[in-house]
């Protein structure tokens, strides 16, 4: 191929190169919507406005002088009017007309009266019941004057059935005395160490506790009234088995060691041979020895300064005393 025709197919590739570039975007590119002139025109505003566009609400009484001013020849001034008013006067022609006459407005038919109550509900209803007869007097009246003498009248009380009752009340009553042999060797203690001073009791008391304190002087012996202070604080908390109540000659030891505050610290059964073979001995011994032990009845009410008559205790116990 010659040169020449390469600048020339070189040129047109060139050409179509450019053209490609320029004219394709132009192509799918839409032109800016034209702007379309909007012609205003100025109006030069002149304060005499509103001399071309008179005020229709002005009043009639301001033109006249105007033309007053310009007559063409002088004329006999007319006879002074009335002053008009601004609003012009009512004349035939301006008087309101009176307002139609408002149409009355038809009267409504009234309604047919509505038809009185149908007394066919006194007709319908039944007749009146013939007036009741005076009732019979009923058997009622005699029934309650019956009834009021049934009341039996109150009986007698019988002195024997009052006097039965009595008795079978103070029986079933604690007798509060039943409780002294409960510490019945107390006393035997205290008359023992003034009569003889090695009595049996104290012998078997050394026997079951050789630990006793030596025997207490007579001013720190227990009184009776403190006796009592105690039996009543251990009767509070012994309860009696019921098979226990029907013994004969069951009476319990208990022996007690007690603190110098009151409470007991053990409490031990002496006959220990017929707790082993006596069932009713050894409930009862056993309700003995809980209501020593009894933290509710603990601790004693016992004078601290006599502690050495009542750190050992010797308990008697006896049921059948409660009967």
């Amino acid at each position: 191929m010659e040169p020449s025709g390469l600048a020339l197919s070189g040129s047109l590739h060139l050409v179509i190169l450019l053209a490609v570039l320029i004219g394709l975007p132009n192509l799918f590119h839409q032109p800016p919507p034209e702007e379309t002139p909007i012609a205003v025109q100025l109006v030069t505003i002149a304060p005499d406005t509103r001399a071309t566009h008179p005020n229709p609400y002005r009043p009639k009484a301001d033109a006249k002088p105007d033309i007053a001013t310009a007559p063409p020849a002088p004329k006999p001034e007319p006879k002074p009017e009335p002053p008009q008013s601004s609003e012009p006067p009512p004349s035939a022609s301006s008087t309101p007309a009176p307002p139609p006459p408002v149409a009355k407005p038809e009267p409504k038919p009234t309604p047919a009266p509505p038809p009185p109550p149908p007394k066919p509900v006194e007709a319908q209803a039944p007749p009146p019941p013939p007036l009741p007869r005076p009732p019979e007097p009923k058997p009622q009246p005699q029934q309650q004057a019956r009834e009021m003498p049934r009341p039996e009248p109150a009986r007698k009380p019988d002195p024997a059935a009052f006097d039965k009752l009595l008795k079978n009340l103070e029986d079933k009553k604690p007798q509060p005395a039943s409780f002294d042999t409960l510490l019945k060797n107390l006393s035997k203690q205290q008359t023992a160490q003034v009569d003889d001073p090695t009595p049996p009791r104290q012998q078997r008391m050394a026997s079951a506790a050789p630990s006793s304190q030596p025997k207490a002087p007579l001013g720190s012996q227990l009184s009776a009234s403190e006796r009592d202070m105690i039996i009543q604080q251990i009767e509070r908390c012994w309860v009696v088995p019921a098979g226990a109540r029907d013994a004969d000659n069951l009476v319990i030891e208990i022996k007690a060691s007690v603190n110098p505050d009151g409470s007991v610290t053990q409490a031990s059964i002496v006959d220990s041979g017929r707790y082993g073979s006596d069932p009713f001995f050894r409930a009862a011994a056993d309700s003995a020895k809980r209501a020593v032990l009894n933290p509710q009845c603990s601790p004693l009410p016992v004078p601290p300064d006599k502690y050495e008559a009542w750190h050992n205790l010797d308990l008697f116990f006896n049921p059948k005393d409660l009967l």
